[in-house]
């Protein structure tokens, strides 16, 4: 999602983002923890008017806090593919009021698109891939079919050897492939396009004194 407003040029509106965010070494921004382990209290010092994120993002309660003092809490699309990448980008766009530089984000998206499937291999050439997820201190999972990394793989024209998973799975629940011409990606969970950003509007949130008021929900 950051990555998506920086390309929209929306990056002015962002008062935070979670970990998996890449932003600019030159303008960095507070971190709010990983999406999925949101800290209301976190999130309201920054005063935020809006919270964007997928559908994974959490916990509920966290969220039903954020709500009941006035914050926005926006999940926009996330399939796995170029249809749905062009559908979260409209969204975010509608949500930053960047609509005007939608076509043209979308637009180069689709050269790119084009270039790499105008590109592609013969099967017998295709490279082989494992795509292995990476969280600190939790075991590696193996992403399978219908995921964004599967989606990445065959644009690039290789064949994810996972490709009869339906999801990610820990590497401990698979066996060992055979030997073949495999290439393994050490990628950081950025990529999985799951993170949250945090955005404030020129509306003023308030939300100290409403944090006075909700004191007594829980966390």
């Amino acid at each position: 999602m950051t990555e998506l407003i920086y390309a929209l040029d929306a990056q002015s509106q962002l008062v935070g983002v979670d970990v998996t965010s890449v932003t600019p070494k030159e303008s960095p921004l507070p971190k709010v923890g990983y999406h999925r382990a949101l800290s209301a209290e976190g999130l309201i010092a920054l005063e935020p008017t809006i919270v964007i994120g997928s559908d994974e993002m959490g916990p509920k309660p966290a969220l039903d806090q954020l709500e009941r003092i006035g914050v926005d809490i926006e999940i926009v699309d996330t399939a796995p593919t170029v249809e749905g990448l062009n559908t979260r980008i409209d969204q975010i766009a509608k949500l930053t009021n960047t609509e005007a530089n939608a076509p043209a984000l979308k637009f180069n998206i689709a050269k790119q698109v084009n270039a790499l499937t105008s590109n592609q291999p013969q099967e017998h050439e295709a490279k082989k891939v494992l795509f292995l997820l990476i969280h600190e201190g939790r075991p590696a999972n193996v992403a399978g079919n219908e995921t964004t990394p599967d989606a990445i793989i065959k644009l690039a024209g290789g064949i994810n050897l996972q490709r009869r998973l339906s999801t990610l799975i820990s590497r401990s629940q698979t066996k060992p492939s055979s030997k073949c011409n495999l290439m393994s990606f050490l990628l950081a969970e950025e990529v999985m396009q799951n993170s949250v950003a945090a955005m404030r509007y020129s509306k003023p949130c308030q939300c100290s004194q409403r944090l006075q008021q909700d004191k007594t929900m829980p966390s």
